[in-house]
């Protein structure tokens, strides 16, 4: 095959099933899976195989997996790596076992697509309402004449022709969409901390060499018509400063001036500048812009920054919390109730947002050093100020 033919062929997308049931442990504390598990692991083996003309003609192929036996150190870790690597995943429920039941509830949580089985008549009570095969015959070896087996070719069969299938469960109804499309404030950090920290702390980031800063320039007026000529210089970064919100997150209209009072009690203000990136440097798409700290200065007069530079900003990224779908589920509730859960949550999701920042700082690989990087509030700002040697 050319390399024409080879890029005109049909992409084959293989759909991983993982089967998951009641593990034991046995001598010498290793974790093994029972019979049951095995077995229906070779079934849904057997109905796969049964599938695959059906699936080549969707462009798709079919693998199955289970958990391989392991020690009691590596079974929650290595389970949540089968987990997140499967498309679908079949729960065998049968008994109520409290590891299935674990593993079902991670799925749930994580929106996975499942399908539960279970030998008894129904499922535990927690999972009742969903769909699931009860009484369900366990076997090696497909069977045409049990129903059982019937039904789970069915659902098999209807998954591979759509992948989306099978999503829906308790957690999904109740917020409208998986766990981890609700999680407001990891998506955040990791967009905050991307497009805007990461570019100074990292390796050859902005805090590593000076660039050139541009900004407005000096406030002039002829004629009455106020007018501003940009003015470029190199500028070294040495801070960025995040300031928490100072209240609710519904209400950010007074936010940045109650910063900007703090500053101007110590002689500063902000000036919105925007600092270049090099050139040959392609790990930035783009020049940044913020407010950079500078003294207090009438406007008619040249910005008088404080050098080396200092970005201070109340993060405003913070303030799409309150669309979350987390915060939408507590619209129904009365006023005062409303409030008080809603600021409870503001609180929490802002914590998450801020650990989820400290991971990123602490975890990337490209970057060695995240002191420049600060977190403060509005009374703890004048403290770091002093500390950082910006005065007005």
């Amino acid at each position: 095959m050319n390399g024409n033919e080879a890029a005109a062929a049909p992409q084959i997308e293989t759909i991983t099933i993982l089967v998951l049931g009641p593990m034991r442990q046995v001598q010498g504390g290793h974790i093994e899976v029972e019979d049951r598990t095995a077995g229906l692991k070779v079934l849904v083996e057997h109905i796969a195989r049964d599938l695959e003309p059906e699936a080549g003609q969707a462009g798709r192929k079919v693998a199955v997996i289970a958990p391989e036996n392991r020690t009691r150190a590596t079974i929650v870790p290595g389970v949540l790596d089968l987990i997140e690597s499967a498309h679908l995943v079949i729960l065998d429920l049968t008994g109520n076992r409290a590891n299935v039941t674990y593993e079902a509830g991670i799925v749930h949580a994580l929106g996975v697509p499942c399908i539960i089985l279970t030998s008894d008549a129904q499922p535990p009570f927690y999972f009742i309402g969903a769909d699931y095969i009860g009484r369900f015959h366990y076997a090696q070896a497909f069977d045409a004449d049990q129903v059982t087996h019937r039904d789970l070719q069915r659902y098999l069969r209807r998954f591979i022709a759509d992948p989306t299938l099978f999503a829906d469960n308790q957690l999904t109804a109740y917020f409208e969409l998986p766990i981890v499309d609700i999680a407001g404030p990891s998506g955040l950090a990791a967009g905050y901390y991307r497009n805007s920290i990461r570019r100074f702390v990292r390796r050859q980031g902005f805090v590593a060499s000076a660039r050139e800063i541009v900004w407005p320039g000096r406030l002039e007026v002829k004629d009455g018509v106020e007018t501003r000529r940009p003015e470029t210089r190199p500028m070294t970064v040495a801070h960025y400063i995040a300031v928490r919100p100072p209240g609710n997150l519904r209400q950010s209209g007074g936010h940045a001036g109650q910063l900007a009072d703090v500053l101007k009690k110590r002689g500063l203000r902000t000036e919105f500048a925007a600092l270049r990136r090099l050139p040959d440097d392609f790990a930035d798409a783009r020049d940044f812009v913020g407010p950079f700290l500078a003294r207090d200065t009438p406007r008619d007069q040249p910005v008088a920054f404080i050098e080396p530079g200092i970005i201070i900003e109340i993060p405003t990224t913070l303030y799409a919390l309150p669309f979350s779908p987390r915060v939408a589920k507590r619209l129904g509730l009365a006023p005062p109730a409303r409030a008080i859960a809603e600021a409870r949550l503001f609180a929490q999701m802002q914590a998450s947002f801020e650990r989820n920042l400290d991971f990123l700082l602490h975890k990337d690989p490209e970057v060695e050093d995240p002191r420049p990087f600060h977190w403060t509030d509005l009374a703890a700002l004048p403290a770091l100020l002093n500390e950082l040697g910006a005065r007005g």
